[in-house]
């Protein structure tokens, strides 16, 4: 398979936005990070409201695709479309994330995961389900996907 950009999947409640606000340094990482991989949202929350705030935030031109609940598939689903879609392989991708839920979706088709604690759930249930990696802001996303793919090499 042709390799293409790496791919960040994000979640978006509870990763990008919190209590409806953007997470402090989330938007300066989201545009530092579109420079270098390819970004997809995979959300439960509506397409259209995740695009409003992306829009009034100036962000929404840093995603590839913002996929909502509308899909009707599994997040783990969506991911294998996009993976499919940009050529990309699961070694180069990554689910960013607040949920457990969300770390087993991309453990079940061998996608890394790197679990937030500025989220819904508490660091030791987050821990519990074994992601890769586990941060505390968001700018350790960067440095975490540069070590985990020169851990590959």
């Amino acid at each position: 398979m042709p390799l293409g950009r790496p791919i960040i999947f994000f979640d978006y409640a509870g990763t990008i936005v919190v209590r409806g606000a953007v997470v402090e340094g989330m938007e300066e990482s989201i545009r530092e990070l579109s420079k270098q991989f390819t970004l997809i949202i995979i959300s439960s929350t509506t397409r259209e409201a995740i695009q409003d705030v992306l829009r009034e935030h100036h962000l929404l031109s840093c995603f590839a695709d913002v996929v909502g609940y509308e899909a009707g598939v599994t997040k783990a689903e969506q991911m294998q479309h996009a993976l499919d879609l940009y050529h990309v392989a699961k070694d180069h991708a990554f689910f960013v994330t607040d949920r457990r839920v969300d770390v087993e979706a991309a453990h079940r088709i061998n996608v890394r995961s790197i679990a937030v604690t500025w989220g819904m759930e508490d660091r030791y249930l987050l821990n519990q389900s074994n992601p890769e990696a586990l941060i505390t802001k968001p700018e350790e996303i960067a440095t975490t996907i540069d070590s985990l793919l020169s851990t590959e090499q």
